[in-house]
């Protein structure tokens, strides 16, 4: 399976925007009950790394920022 598809998959799963990389990995950007998440290595069994931020519009921007899963986004609050 392509990673194309798997973005096509992973659309489907109610993130608010999912993308791929310059690099080859998949991240996404989904709402929690409080915060605002972006999602790391994200693959069909579920993802690998997941960044959490108070502030939903800084979430956004440094979802839209990323072009590698190397980096690591600014003004989280959690990590999981």
């Amino acid at each position: 399976m392509t990673n194309e598809e798997i973005v096509n998959i992973v659309k489907g799963q109610g993130y608010l925007d999912v993308k791929l990389l310059e690099d080859g990995s998949i991240i996404a950007l989904g709402d929690l009950l409080y915060t605002r998440a972006i999602y790391l290595d994200i693959d069909l069994c579920g993802y690998g790394r997941r960044y959490c931020f108070s502030d939903r519009s800084l979430a956004t921007n440094e979802f839209q920022r990323m072009k590698s899963s190397d980096e690591e986004p600014v003004g989280f609050i959690a990590q999981r």
